[in-house]
C-alpha cells in the first residue's frame, strides 16, 4: 500500500517537471518569436530610412540635372520649392533651391544657393542640404592664342604666338615664311614652324562660340556711334598749319630740308588770310626752294594725300607754285619724288592751292619724308603761305586721333558707356580706325570693304577685364570681315596733337591728365573676335587671344600674339560654355525635420 502511494508521488512529480520545463520552452519561442518580429520591424524602418535618404539625395541630382538641362534655370525657378512628391520608385522626393544671399536665384549668376533634398519611404522622412557654387566655364577656344574656324595661311610673313601660346586651325599652311608656337590642326603643311606641330582628328577642334549669338549681349548693353557721325576725312595731318607758333625757323616748318636749294621762312604779318600769322618764303637760291614739312610721323608708302595751301605773292610777278612729296629709304641713294597741285597764282590776292600727291614707296627703312610749297620754272619771288591742310586721299569714315572710353565718346550725341562698350553699323562704309587710344569694347557691324585697323600706331584695350577688345558681326556672316595693319611705331600724345588719357579713358600705368606729353606702344591687348576673315599685314602685337570664324591670311609683315589668359580665366558673355555646378567642401549635412 504504501509502495504504491510512492510510486503515484513519482509519476506526479516527473509530470510537473515536463509541464515546467514545456512551459519554459513555449515562453523562449515566443520570446524569439517577438523578439525577430521587432528586430523585422527595426530592419524595415532602417530600410524606410536608408531609403528615405537616397530619395533626398535622388532629389538634389534631379535638381542638378534641370540646371544643366536649362540654361536659364534661375529666371524659371524662383527661390524655394520646386517639386513636390516627385516618385522615385520607392517613395517619393521634394526639393527645395534657395539663393540664401537674397532670395532671388535670378539677380546674380555667381551667387552660391542651397539645395535641399527631401526623401520619403514609409514612414521615414529624411533631408539632405548642400551647399553649391556656380562656376563660369570657358569655350575651350579661349585656350588658344589663336583660333581659327578654317584655315591659317601665311605667306612671306612671321606669325608668332608667344608665351605658350597655341594656334589651332582646321589647317595651317606657310610659305617662306615662320610660324612659331604650338600648332594644333587636322592638315599642316609647308614651313618654316619653329616649335611643334601636331595633327588632329576633327573631333579634337576647340569649341567655338555660337557666331547667331556671341555678339548679343554687347550689342544689347553697347552704346551706338552712329556712321553718320564718324568723319568721312582724316583729321588735318598737318602741324604748325596756320603759323601761329613761332621760332627760328617757325615749328614744324624748314626752308632747308634734305637734297633741295635753301629758303628762308619765318613768321610774317605782313599778308595774312586767317589768324594773326601766315609764312613768309624769301631769300630762295633756287625756283624750287621753298617751305617744307616733314611727314615722316604718318607717311604711308604709295598713299595718296589731298593737299592744301592758300598762297599770296606780294611782289610783281606772277607764277605758277605746286606741291611735291620726298621720300627717301634707307636702301637707296635716290630720293623719290612726286608732284602735283599746280596753280597759277597771280599778283596780290590770296589763291588756293590744292592737289592730290602720292608719297612714293621707298627702300629700307625710312629715312626722311617731306611735302615741299614752292614755284614752278625760273622765279625765285617771295610768297606767303597760310592754312595748311593735308589729309589723306582715301574715301570711308575715320576714327582717327581720337580717345574712346568708358566715360568719353568723341562723337555726337557723346553718349558713353560705363563699361566701355560701344557698337557702329558701318552699313557697308569702310571704316579706317588709326592713331587712337580705345579704353573698350567696340563691335563693328557690317562694315564695308577694305574696313581695317590702319597703318599707324593704335593702344587698345577692353576697359573690362577678360572682354573683348574688338568685334566684327556682319548680317552676311561671309561679309564679317577686317584687315589688321597696326605699326609697331609708338603712338605719341606731342606727335598727334592729341591727349590719349583724358578724364573718362584713365590708362591702368599713365592715370589720366590733361597734356600730351604721354607715349603708348602700339598693341591691342584682350580679346579680338573676327566673324568671318581676318587679314594681318604691317607688323601687329596683340597681347591676349584672336578668334576667327574662318580664315586668318598674311602676305608680308608680321603679327605676334602673346597669349594672355584674360578672357580664359574670366570668360565673357558669348564665350561661356555651360555652367559647372561644384558641391562645396563640407557643406553636405543631414537636417532635421522642421
Amino acid at each position: 500500500m504504501l509502495s504504491s502511494r510512492r510510486n503515484s508521488i513519482r509519476r506526479g512529480t516527473v509530470y510537473i517537471a515536463v509541464l515546467g520545463t514545456a512551459l519554459v520552452i513555449s515562453a523562449m519561442a515566443l520570446s524569439a518569436i517577438a523578439l525577430q518580429r521587432i528586430q523585422n520591424r527595426m530592419l524595415a524602418a532602417s530600410g524606410d530610412i536608408r531609403q528615405a535618404q537616397l530619395n533626398a539625395e535622388a532629389a538634389i541630382e534631379l535638381g542638378l540635372l534641370d540646371m544643366k538641362q536649362n540654361a536659364n534655370w534661375r529666371s524659371s525657378h524662383s527661390s524655394g520649392r520646386w517639386f513636390t512628391s516627385r516618385t522615385t520608385g520607392v517613395g517619393a522626393c521634394s526639393l527645395d533651391v534657395v539663393d540664401p544671399l537674397d532670395a532671388d536665384l535670378a539677380d546674380d549668376p555667381s551667387e552660391p544657393f542651397i539645395m535641399t533634398g527631401i526623401g520619403l519611404s514609409g514612414k521615414a522622412e529624411q533631408r539632405v542640404r548642400l551647399t553649391v557654387d556656380q562656376r563660369t566655364r570657358p569655350l575651350s577656344c579661349l585656350r588658344s592664342a589663336i583660333a581659327a574656324g578654317d584655315a591659317i595661311g601665311v605667306t612671306g610673313s612671321v606669325l608668332r604666338a608667344t608665351n605658350s601660346g597655341l594656334v589651332s586651325a582646321n589647317s595651317t599652311s606657310a610659305s617662306s615664311s615662320t610660324v612659331s608656337g604650338k600648332v594644333e590642326a587636322v592638315s599642316v603643311s609647308g614651313s618654316t614652324y619653329v616649335g611643334t606641330t601636331t595633327q588632329i582628328d576633327p573631333s579634337q577642334r576647340p569649341q567655338m562660340p555660337d557666331w547667331s549669338t556671341v555678339f548679343d549681349y554687347y550689342l544689347a548693353n553697347g552704346t551706338e556711334i552712329s556712321i553718320i557721325n564718324v568723319p568721312q576725312t582724316t583729321p588735318n595731318l598737318g602741324r604748325n598749319v596756320g603759323f601761329e607758333i613761332g621760332g627760328s625757323p617757325p615749328l614744324h616748318w624748314t626752308g632747308a630740308p634734305p637734297n633741295v636749294p635753301t629758303a628762308t621762312i619765318t613768321q610774317s604779318t605782313a599778308a595774312v588770310r586767317s589768324g594773326t600769322y601766315s609764312l613768309r618764303v624769301s631769300s630762295r637760291t633756287e625756283w624750287w626752294s621753298g617751305a617744307a614739312q616733314y611727314i615722316d610721323h604718318f607717311v604711308k608708302p604709295n598713299q595718296q594725300y589731298n593737299i592744301e595751301a592758300w598762297l599770296y605773292l606780294p611782289g610783281s610777278t606772277p607764277g605758277a607754285y605746286y606741291f611735291t612729296i620726298y621720300t627717301k629709304g634707307t636702301g637707296s641713294s635716290s630720293v623719290n619724288i612726286d608732284s602735283g597741285g599746280t596753280t597759277f597764282v597771280p599778283i596780290g590776292t590770296w589763291t588756293r592751292l590744292s592737289g592730290t600727291v602720292t608719297a612714293q614707296s621707298w627702300s629700307g627703312a625710312l629715312e626722311y619724308a617731306f611735302v615741299k610749297i614752292a614755284s614752278s620754272g625760273s622765279g625765285t619771288a617771295t610768297f606767303h603761305i597760310d592754312d595748311f591742310d593735308v589729309r589723306e586721299a582715301t574715301s570711308g569714315r575715320f576714327i582717327y586721333r581720337q580717345a574712346l572710353g568708358p566715360g568719353v565718346n568723341p562723337f555726337f550725341p557723346y553718349t558713353t558707356n560705363a563699361q566701355g562698350i560701344y557698337w557702329i553699323n558701318c552699313a557697308g562704309n569702310k571704316l579706317i580706325i588709326e592713331r587712337s587710344r580705345i579704353r573698350g569694347t567696340l563691335l563693328l557691324l557690317n562694315p564695308g570693304s577694305g574696313s581695317c585697323i590702319g597703318a599707324g600706331p593704335i593702344h587698345w584695350s577692353p576697359a573690362v577685364v577678360g572682354y573683348p577688345a574688338l568685334m566684327v558681326r556682319a548680317d552676311t556672316a561671309t561679309d564679317a570681315d577686317l584687315t589688321i595693319a597696326a605699326t609697331n611705331r609708338m603712338l605719341s600724345e606731342t606727335e598727334n596733337g592729341v591727349n590719349y588719357n583724358p578724364p573718362g579713358a584713365s590708362h591702368e600705368d599713365l592715370g589720366q591728365d590733361v597734356d600730351t606729353n604721354d607715349i603708348y606702344p602700339s598693341e591691342i591687348q584682350g580679346l579680338v573676335v573676327v566673324g568671318d576673315d581676318l587679314t594681318a599685314q604691317n607688323n601687329t602685337l596683340i597681347r591676349g587671344q584672336v578668334v576667327v570664324g574662318d580664315d586668318l591670311s598674311m602676305s608680308g609683315g608680321s603679327l605676334e600674339v602673346v597669349y594672355r589668359p584674360d578672357s580664359l580665366l574670366t570668360p565673357p558673355p558669348g564665350f561661356r560654355a555651360s555652367p559647372a555646378y561644384v558641391p562645396r567642401p563640407s557643406s553636405v549635412q543631414k537636417t532635421v525635420v522642421p
